[in-house]
């Protein structure tokens, strides 16, 4: 009976393991189990989107191209992540791409809308203050605070609507000189699966997408091929 007991609280605790606890379960497994335990993980950390663990559970199942892919998130969210540019760079050697893979230095949306409402409430605050207290000598923080509120909505709607869009190759696909295999191959051989593109275009009603190369090249990849940072 303490058997079955003890069976029962094993299974239990096993089943209701953390994605953190799953991994290192994994880490220290083969095989099978090994491989089991990691797209466990990967299923909970997916959930808690956390972009880092991710990367590392991808990293540990030898699917780069995806590690590349999260790391680079992580990277986006916090450019000072020092693990997430180490193993970036190490899951990069991994495969047959360009080496002086860089991500453009550019600031979350995230992270602009913080910085926008943080400077309108600054605003509304000083607002009342003038209100309250009619002194003239508070309208010079408060005109401060609203350019600086325009030029975060500005950046962030230049960022969102005419900047291009970092993207991933997940999958090796050719570049197309039009939206379908039917058209012409843009230079001599595929983009592999983990290289960094551009997208400059992008249609609701197509599956390609209007990229641009590191090295200059323009095209169409189809969608699937790739995941927008």
């Amino acid at each position: 009976m303490k058997k079955l007991f003890l069976l029962f609280l094993i299974s239990f605790s096993v089943g209701f393991a953390s994605p953190a606890e799953d991994y290192n379960n994994a880490l220290q497994s083969s095989g099978a189990q090994r491989e089991q335990l990691l797209n466990k993980a990967l299923a909970g950390f997916l959930k808690e989107n956390n972009t880092m663990n991710i990367g590392n559970v991808f990293f540990e199942l030898q699917q780069y191209p995806w590690a590349i892919l999260y790391y680079a998130r992580a990277l986006k969210e916090d450019p000072d992540n020092v693990l997430a540019q180490k193993y970036l760079d190490l899951a990069i050697t991994k495969l047959p791409i360009d080496s002086t893979f860089t991500l453009e230095a550019r600031m979350s949306q995230k992270i602009i809308f913080y910085f926008f409402f943080l400077f309108l409430c600054l605003s509304f605050l000083t607002a009342s203050i003038y209100i309250w207290f009619q002194h003239k000598l508070w309208l010079v923080p408060l005109a401060g605070f609203a350019v600086i509120c325009l030029g975060f909505l500005f950046y962030a709607t230049w960022n969102q609507y005419f900047t291009p869009l970092p993207a991933i190759m997940v999958k090796s696909s050719a570049l197309y000189k039009g939206e379908g295999q039917k058209f012409g191959v843009v230079g001599d051989e595929p983009l592999f699966a983990g290289s960094s593109v551009q997208v400059v275009e992008v249609s609701e009603q197509s599956n390609w997408l209007k990229v641009e190369t590191h090295d200059g090249f323009i095209g169409y990849l189809p969608i699937k091929s790739l995941r927008i940072l």
